[in-house]
């Protein structure tokens, strides 16, 4: 007769013991109780590794006009892992509910949309970006330079374009503005003799944090069509600046206490006052045992040298 053998998993992930004449399932295990204080820091951990994904994927929304130019399928493991970094470095929440936004925004600068195609080592070109929030104006300015020897072309690419980007976001809110320009398709083997600028609009006195992304995109031009270069792969674009958020709420000046050398006679005065205090003897208590006790010793004493 057949023997009923209940699983307490997965086929493919049962561990069976062998006895001789039978088979043995594993035995379910007690489950875990999670919401033990002994497991507050992993509970802190998943909470705040899903609150860094969940914004990774925001941001990654956030720049999809851009993204899908450069196309890299790790992006959102390395901005997730950026993010993640990020919200551990805030020092104005305890553990388990920091955020981002309150986090070092700063190292988001150099991130790259592209692994496989860095934008330090594709391109060499010295441009510099300047940001007005009051007139709420981006501008990525680029000097005269030549693209075969200041660019990294890869392979059967003829043309390139420019691309600039700023993107204002609010982590905790969830809320988010970019504008993208594009310049037209420029020859690789022509200098370029003139500098030109890119400038990006965005709503003015921007409370949120602003992102200036700047990037190469690779074209092949043949009898006047454009054609991409390996499906977009070999594109590079980073976020070249990022401006933090004006801070609202203002430092408290802490008042700083300065010690002043005293002059000799003040020093002469307070010595005398301290000289002029009498000393004053403290009362003991009454209660002196060498004192009661001496007597019994005297004739204990006495007794010993009788018995000599």
């Amino acid at each position: 007769m057949g023997k009923i053998i209940h699983l307490y998993q997965h086929l493919e992930q049962a561990a069976w013991y062998t006895p001789r004449y039978s088979h043995v399932p594993p035995q379910s295990r007690k489950a875990t109780n999670w919401q033990a204080p002994q497991y507050e820091s992993i509970r802190s951990h998943r909470k705040e590794f899903g609150r860094a994904a969940q914004t990774a994927a925001d941001v990654q929304l956030a720049f999809k006009n851009i993204t899908t130019v450069f196309r890299d399928a790790s992006m959102y493991r390395r901005l997730s892992s950026a993010l993640f970094h990020i919200l551990k470095s805030d020092t104005a929440h305890k553990r388990g509910e920091r955020t981002v936004e309150a986090g070092n925004i700063k190292a988001l600068q150099g991130f790259e949309f592209n692994k496989n195609m860095p934008f330090r080592r594709t391109c060499n070109i010295n441009y510099s970006v300047q940001l007005d929030r009051q007139q709420g104006k981006a501008h990525v300015i680029m000097p005269a330079f030549m693209p075969k020897h200041e660019l990294r072309v890869p392979r059967n690419a003829t043309h390139f374009k420019v691309v600039a980007a700023v993107h204002a976001i609010d982590f905790d809110h969830n809320r988010s503005d970019g504008n993208c320009v594009i310049t037209n398709t420029l020859a690789l083997n022509e200098a370029i003799t003139e500098g030109f600028t890119l400038t990006m609009d965005f709503a003015k006195h921007d409370p949120r944090h602003l992102f200036v992304s700047v990037g190469i995109v690779f074209v092949e031009v043949e009898s006047g069509r454009e054609y991409l270069v390996k499906g977009n792969t070999q594109n590079t674009m980073c976020i070249s600046h990022v401006f933090v958020k004006p801070s609202v709420v203002e430092e408290e000046e802490v008042p700083v206490v300065t010690r002043t050398k005293q002059s000799p006679a003040k020093r002469a005065v307070i010595f005398d006052h301290f000289n002029s205090f009498k000393a004053v003897r403290i009362p003991t208590t009454g209660n002196n045992t060498r004192q009661q006790h001496r007597p019994i010793i005297r004739r204990k004493q006495h007794r010993v040298e009788q018995v000599e």
